[in-house]
């Protein structure tokens, strides 16, 4: 059966009761040029002047943007996640910042550096960044564009995010443990020794974070209504407790359920998890906290909490 050629692509096929998003404003082509560029020159310049400006004067941040420049951010310039577009609003966001950031070139990599590519007709100069902030490390991506007042080259778009804490850097890589300490800091304990006594928490270990299985409201008279955590050892608790242990955050996981997953288990008669066939959710829940190295605490209810006290009172 022939069918009738189509000239829209389905990408752009209007589905009953759909709103098509506004297209931003992109810069127009400029003419190409034969003149030399030194990406590494360019790049470096505009973040040398970013950094003095968001330091002395937020509002010369203006000249470093496009007039179709966005700009992501995640984490590093607040406690939020941001999309600023145009220059106006992008000095209204480094104003009202709560920290500052410093950008400096990424060259670790060769595909990293500043380099020429083209971008729907643009010749933009592209890099990759690292970004650092009083309280943790990231990691950023630059597109430069020339304008034509005077062939500067301003920001087209910036991309930058936190990765990591300072002080709770992941445990990955070169910080991974290798279980090979030796004496005396191992203090004569193997393996796991060191796993029995983090999980009974002796000496001056003590969970930072409680992942609680239940909802409990404070009957303190300072404290009439406090609410704790509910996710406890099931998918959401296991996953944000794995996520906390590789930032070195011992927790203590509380459940009222007598099984890793019950929470999930009876509420779902045919539970199964996205993940390979052979993980059935009876192994795979409770392989992830084995794995992980997490401190289940189940069959237990809390009756009642009291308002947080310094460690020794």
């Amino acid at each position: 059966m022939a069918t009738a050629a189509v000239d829209v692509p389905p990408s752009n096929h209007l589905l009953p009761g759909s709103h098509p998003l506004p297209t931003p404003p992109w810069p127009e082509a400029s003419p190409s040029s034969t003149e030399t560029v030194d990406t590494d020159v360019i790049a470096s310049k505009w973040v040398d002047s970013f950094s003095q400006s968001i330091t002395s004067d937020s509002s010369s941040v203006r000249k470093l943007f496009s007039a179709e420049a966005n700009w992501r951010d995640l984490l590093c310039f607040s406690n939020d996640f941001h999309t600023s577009q145009g220059p106006d609003k992008i000095v209204d966001f480094v104003k009202k910042s709560l920290h500052t950031c410093w950008l400096t070139i990424d060259a670790t990599k060769e595909h990293k550096k500043p380099q020429i590519i083209n971008l729907a007709g643009l010749e933009i100069v592209q890099t990759f960044l690292k970004t650092e902030t009083r309280f943790g490390r990231g990691e950023g991506l630059l597109r430069l564009v020339k304008c034509g007042d005077g062939g500067s080259w301003k920001a087209l778009t910036l991309f930058t995010t936190l990765k990591e804490l300072k002080g709770h850097e992941e445990t990955i890589h070169s910080r991974r443990p290798s279980g090979l300490e030796k004496e005396p800091a191992a203090g004569g304990m193997n393996w796991r020794d060191r796993r029995k006594a983090q999980s009974n928490f002796e000496g001056d270990l003590e969970p930072a974070v409680l992942i609680l299985g239940i909802i409990a409201i404070s009957t303190d008279v300072e404290y009439p209504r406090s609410y704790f955590g509910i996710l406890g050892a099931g998918q959401g608790g296991l996953t944000v407790a794995a996520r906390l242990k590789q930032l070195a955050v011992e927790t203590l996981i509380i459940d009222r359920n007598p099984r890793i997953g019950d929470n999930w288990r009876n509420r779902y008669h045919q539970l199964v998890l996205h993940d390979s066939v052979w993980c059935v959710p009876d192994e795979g829940l409770h392989s992830i906290a084995t794995r992980e190295r997490l401190t289940p605490l189940l069959g237990m209810t809390i009756c009642r909490t009291f308002p947080f006290r310094p460690h020794g009172q």
